[in-house]
């Protein structure tokens, strides 16, 4: 299952905008959690994914490469 954090403050029929995170911090950065936040003051309902190798990182607390491109796309 690939974890994800729903940010859903508007309706059903609001957009949804769907994230990933960059090499450089996960899903739930504070950078992420404040961006998420502004966008659903603006009215888009936003869900973000973590990549593989980071919820790898996030379960070992070492860093992995990026997982090879079939798997990230």
């Amino acid at each position: 299952m690939i974890p994800m954090i729903w940010h859903t403050p508007n309706d059903s029929n609001a957009p949804l905008l769907i994230l990933a995170h960059g090499a450089g911090a996960g899903m739930d950065s504070s950078w992420f959690n404040t961006v998420c936040d502004l966008l659903g003051n603006a009215g888009i309902n936003t869900v973000r994914f973590e990549f593989p190798y980071m919820a790898k990182t996030r379960i070992t607390g070492k860093k992995s490469a990026p997982n090879r491109p079939p798997v990230l796309l």
